[in-house]
């Protein structure tokens, strides 16, 4: 797994460092935030998508 994935409609991916946000760079390289909240602590392991499309992010959440 990475934390870059690009998918077949050529958007961009990338998991946070020290955060589950995912932002997204779309094809005209417009950032948006995709999924996950840039507040809340957590360790991104990595990114994928399957053929469908679908995104997969594997994060380690720091709970106390």
């Amino acid at each position: 797994m990475s934390r870059l994935v690009v998918d077949g409609s050529g958007n961009l991916f990338i998991s946070g460092a020290n955060n589950t946000s995912v932002r997204k760079v779309n094809a005209s390289g417009i950032i948006s935030t995709f999924a996950g909240n840039p507040n809340v602590t957590g360790n991104p392991l990595g990114l994928a998508t399957d053929a469908s499309g679908s995104l997969f992010l594997l994060i380690r959440l720091h709970m106390r």
